[in-house]
């Protein structure tokens, strides 16, 4: 759309054989983070920009968890989306 391909999106292909390793981690990390927000007193100003930011990696990392359950079937939503509104 503005120029950008999608090929790049290729070097990430060898990751997807460690998915699950990968995302085990990312959950860690968000408990860990979660336990410290909620044990450590609020700091002024900080505490709703971090519960934010805490609140879009929760989404992003539940996506890509459950990505294996949507995806095939947003995959042909689009593509049927597609063939609609081509001339």
């Amino acid at each position: 759309m503005i120029g950008l391909g999608g090929s790049w999106l290729t070097l990430f292909g060898p990751f997807v054989a460690h998915r699950t390793a990968i995302l085990g981690v990312v959950g860690l990390v968000m408990i860990w983070t979660i336990v410290r927000l909620v044990r450590r007193p609020p700091c002024r100003g900080r505490r709703l920009s971090t519960v934010l930011t805490l609140g879009f990696a929760m989404f992003a990392f539940f996506a890509a968890a459950t990505a294996p359950v949507w995806s095939a079937q947003a995959q042909r939503v689009i593509w049927a989306i597609y063939q609609e509104r081509r001339p």
